[in-house]
Formats: structure tokens, C-alpha cells, sequence
């Protein structure tokens, strides 16, 4: 599972991504210690890392056309197109995923946000060299169950379809008691080097 790290300990447990292990209350605590200036009108979070892949980027924006919403797109300095960016700051770029509409992404971390904050949401796989990290997304996709979640430059259609998601999942609730008891072993080791 490409979503997990192993920890190098004899009974090798797994650690699901620390971003699944807070909830979204906690995240949200990050911006609204803020003064950040939400848009004014409903909108698509676009977030589209540059990696190369053949999605075409105008559909976004007419799929918010046709259903009166504007775009917000963050990316990164890499991508160059001719598309109006946002290049938001980490609480600014919360917030964007918190109170959008929808979120389009090519992002394993936009899509954990996504989750976390309960938005209607979709993936867009990656290619090429890339398309290996799609595993990720994949076990985000099971491991939650919120299901499948990709969408194509021509078929935008999971976007309106509702999901649950399992916000205990067993792989978290077993991070958490991994680290818990860690952290309680590495306390308890550092004292004994004290003395």
C-alpha cells in the first residue's frame, strides 16, 4: 500500500499518510486563526499539479460555465498555461478546498483534503512516469470508502456522485495506537539514557 509507510521496527507496522490522521476540525483551526478572504461566488477548486498528463484543462472551466460556478485554480510555478492562477499559501489553499463546490485535482493530498472535508470531488489519474502514484490515490479510494473517484477531460460525471466515507478506518485507528505506544517507548528510553 503505497498510501502507508512501513516503520522499521521488528513487527513492521504500517502508518497510514499523517495527513489522514487529523480530522477536519483540526485543519480548519489552521485558516480561521486567519483573515483570509474567501470568493465571493460558489466555485471549482481546480489544483493541478503540472506532471505532464494529457487532461484537458478548458473543460474545467466549462463545466463551471455550465453550472454557474467560477474557478479557482492553484499550481505551481511549473505549469504554464494561459489560465488565470491562484498561488495560495497552505491556509489559504485549506480554505479554497474547504468552501469549494467541487474539487478537480491530480493531487493524492488534494484528494485527502477532499475527503477529510467531505467535498465532492474527483481524481485525475496520472501519467506517464507518474502513473505509478495513482496506487495511492486507489488505496485513499478503498481504505476510506468513498470508491472510485477519476474523472476524464470528457466525463465529469462522479463529480455529482455521493459517497460515505469511514472516517475510523481500521488502518488509522492502528497508526494512531502504533505511534501512541512509539512515542511512549521513545520517552521512556531517552529518561533511562538521562540516568
Amino acid at each position: 500500500m503505497n498510501l502507508c509507510k512501513q516503520i522499521g521496527r521488528n513487527d513492521a507496522k504500517w502508518v497510514c499518510d499523517p495527513a489522514l490522521l487529523l480530522n477536519a476540525e483540526i485543519y480548519r483551526t489552521i485558516y480561521k486563526e486567519e483573515k483570509i478572504q474567501t470568493p465571493s461566488k460558489p466555485y471549482i477548486l481546480f489544483y493541478y499539479l503540472e506532471n505532464g498528463g494529457r487532461f484537458d484543462k478548458k473543460t474545467v472551466w466549462n463545466f463551471a460555465q455550465k453550472n454557474n460556478l467560477d474557478v479557482q485554480y492553484v499550481t505551481g510555478n511549473a505549469c504554464i498555461d494561459n489560465f488565470k492562477k491562484n498561488f495560495a499559501t497552505v491556509s489559504e489553499w485549506l480554505r479554497l478546498v474547504d468552501n469549494a463546490e467541487y474539487v478537480i485535482t491530480n493531487s493524492f493530498h488534494c484528494c485527502v483534503f477532499s475527503v477529510l472535508f467531505e467535498k465532492k470531488f474527483a481524481a485525475i489519474k496520472l501519467n506517464g512516469l507518474n502513473s505509478g502514484m495513482n496506487s495511492r490515490l486507489e488505496s485513499l479510494f478503498e481504505m476510506t470508502g468513498c470508491g472510485e473517484r477519476y474523472i476524464t477531460d470528457t466525463d465529469f460525471k462522479i463529480l455529482d456522485k455521493s459517497y460515505s466515507v469511514d472516517k475510523d478506518f481500521t488502518l488509522k485507528k492502528e497508526s494512531e495506537e502504533f505511534l501512541k505506544i512509539a512515542l511512549e517507548e521513545n520517552n521512556h528510553k531517552q529518561k533511562e539514557e538521562m540516568h
